[in-house]
């Protein structure tokens, strides 16, 4: 049998066995998802122009919604005939490196909570990350065919959704309505991730959509993040030639949607003008990344004042120069977390992209990369995704300023992926177990001729 770390990765097995037939109480589940997903971005409605934005009745309704929306999935999962519930090993406690740290996390959060500049704050923020983190483990506790067909299902009800939002409030100076062009293009870009939990054409077409949405409204950071998850995962499956043949066609399609979007006036490179707004004096090369060097400068001396406990979970309100955002989701978690808590939660994350990537590449070895059973090909794609959802969060960590933030459908996946089961299996584990048989044959021979020797 392989040699699993912990009951956590132990449930491999579970996740990646060909399921039995789905009774309707899976697909409740499994609507529960949408639900959740969906309640994130309902908000988007009502914020028809700027002014709307900064509506404390309009921020409230955010707040409802994902609260709703956070409940339904939950106590559909631990309801409904939910198996297991008694066996609480899938919750991230301290299974191993990466849940034990962020147990250690979030309990250090909860206790350092009276040293911040906000005591209430930090501790609802802190208990609730950890229980959106805990209701994320549950969810993969279901049928997992209908997991894997509930996000993408999502993924195509949230860019529908994007797309209805979008023909209703309209869009000006960046932004839809007064849904700022960041957080709307963020939106797309999970319904993108949800999308490739299937190798369909359907994937593409929720990618070609959202990226039109990102060319439209030029959320450059968004593009850019959109780049590396993509990159990343085909680079991780030995597609390369189709990332290049897919960034050319996208090209092509940006490059049309700005000469319609810009009518041809302005500038006269609708690529570095019309998208990237490189000359622009709010945005363009002289701007200092939209002020954002500015800021990191000033968290950065703000930081050096509290190094070690921070000034507490959350608590960039910019209500004064304690709590002002520096505009980077490093530096914010540097002066929410301190040294204590950045360390913990960053070691968390690069330990589970690593073993995510050890156990990826350990497979590809094994079968190869066009010879996976189908059995354990989920596991093995959704392991792919998070690797490449890490590598675009270790980027846009610099340039967004949030970090482990609750309300978002990407923090959402983004959650739902680290806490997605994972194994830690060698080559020699998989070839003593029968439940990852059939040897390839060259593995077979391999080991034939080393018994022989």
């Amino acid at each position: 049998m392989p040699s699993f770390a912990t009951p956590l990765q132990a449930q491999l097995k579970e996740f990646a066995l060909p399921p039995g037939k789905a009774s309707s109480l899976d697909y409740v589940r499994g609507g529960s998802i949408v639900i959740w997903f969906l309640c994130t971005v309902l908000g988007f409605w009502w914020v028809r122009d700027f002014a709307a934005r900064l509506d404390f009745a309009a921020q409230g309704r955010y707040y409802i919604f994902y609260a709703v929306g956070l409940c339904t999935v939950g106590i559909c999962h631990l309801t409904l005939g939910a198996k297991k519930i008694s066996d609480v090993s899938y919750l991230p406690p301290f299974g191993d490196f990466k849940s034990g740290a962020l147990a250690l996390f979030f309990i250090s959060m909860a206790v350092l909570s009276p040293l911040s500049i906000a005591p209430l704050e930090s501790a609802r923020y802190g208990i609730a990350t950890w229980g959106v983190l805990c209701v994320a483990a549950l969810v993969w506790r279901s049928n997992p065919r209908v997991v894997r067909l509930a996000i993408v299902a999502t993924g195509c009800v949230v860019m529908g959704y994007l797309l209805i939002v979008l023909v209703k409030n309209g869009m000006s100076y960046g932004a839809v309505g007064g849904v700022n062009r960041n957080r709307y293009c963020s939106a797309a870009f999970a319904a993108l991730v949800c999308g490739f939990m299937t190798r369909g054409k359907l994937r593409w077409m929720i990618a070609l959509t959202a990226i039109s949405l990102m060319v439209m409204l030029s959320s450059r950071g968004t593009l850019l993040g959109t780049f590396i998850f993509l990159f990343v995962y085909f680079a991780q499956t030995k597609q390369l030639q189709k990332v290049i043949g897919v960034f050319f066609a996208l090209g092509i399609v940006g490059l049309v949607i700005v000469l319609l979007a810009r009518g041809g006036g302005g500038k006269s490179d609708p690529i570095l003008e019309g998208v990237l707004k490189m000359s622009d004096a709010k945005r363009g090369i002289g701007s200092g990344l939209t002020g954002r060097t500015d800021r990191w400068d000033e968290g950065w001396n703000t930081f050096r004042k509290r190094p070690w406990v921070g000034y507490g979970f959350r608590t960039r309100s910019n209500d004064s120069l304690e709590s002002k955002s520096a505009h980077s989701g490093y530096i914010n978690l540097l002066l929410d977390t301190g040294l204590l808590g950045f360390g913990l939660l960053i070691g968390a994350l690069t330990f589970d992209c690593l073993r995510r990537r050890k156990f990826t590449k350990t497979m590809g070895k094994f079968y190869g990369l066009s010879s996976i059973p189908p059995h354990l090909q989920p596991i093995f794609d959704v392991n792919c995704i998070a690797v490449a959802v890490y590598a675009r969060v270790a980027l846009l960590w610099l340039l967004d300023p949030s970090y482990l933030s609750l309300g978002t459908p990407f923090n959402n996946i983004l959650l739902m992926l680290i806490s997605a089961p994972v194994a830690v299996l060698t080559s020699r584990a998989l070839a003593s177990d029968p439940y990852f048989a059939p040897l390839p044959p060259t593995m077979a021979y391999g080991m034939q001729m080393g018994r022989a020797g």
